[in-house]
């Protein structure tokens, strides 16, 4: 009876550290394991929050919405010209929020510029237009952060919406292409001795 019971004794010791051991061995295989990466789990804190809100590239082939449109005038049209036909093919589309910013440029390019009513940049006006925005893309440009941005362009909401420097960052990469491409051809009508419709809301 005793070697029995010893017996027995002996087989619940056993399996009892048979058990421990297969625990060991499942705890050390389970860390033992590759882990996921993290930068592949989070993005990295450098990336860019956000896509710097909305779109302020020209557009091409519009047929309506938020635009201001650039329009190659016909030869002998007149700054009081009635009529004009709206949605050409052939035209540039520029967002209402980047003719915002822009303004001060095209102001200065052709006093009494009224982004709502429709203005006739003639060659000479588009010579001084090219130059104000080559000026603007420099100084735009030369901003690396979203505060000092809003600092500077205080006036404008889509600037001051901005929530970091990614989303400013974005932006100020759309705006200069915007801004390089209209200087481009107010320089190309401008030496053609061509002028340019700006037809605002």
């Amino acid at each position: 009876m005793r070697r029995a019971a010893a017996i027995l004794t002996g087989g619940l010791v056993l399996a009892g550290c048979r058990s421990c051991d297969e625990r060991t061995v499942a705890r050390t295989d389970a860390s033992a394991q590759p882990s996921m990466p993290t930068g592949l789990l989070l993005p990295p804190p450098s990336a860019p929050s956000g896509d710097g809100g909305a779109d302020l590239r020209i557009a091409r082939d519009a047929k309506g919405g938020p635009y201001a449109e650039l329009q190659v005038a016909a030869e002998g049209d007149r700054p009081d010209k009635k009529g004009l036909e709206r949605w050409k093919s052939d035209s540039r589309f520029v967002p209402l929020d980047a003719m915002t910013i822009l303004h001060e440029a095209f102001a200065r390019a052709l006093p009494g510029f009224d982004l709502f009513l429709p203005r006739l940049f003639s060659p000479e006006a588009l010579a001084r237009l090219s130059s104000e925005l080559v000026a603007f893309e420099t100084e735009w440009s030369s901003v690396s952060d979203v505060s000092l941005a809003k600092k500077r362009w205080s006036s404008s909401s889509q600037v001051r919406d901005l929530r970091d420097d990614g989303e400013w960052l974005a932006t100020r990469a759309m705006l200069a292409q915007t801004a390089r491409e209209i200087a481009d051809l107010a320089r190309d009508l401008s030496a053609k001795g061509k002028s340019l419709w700006v037809i605002g809301m």
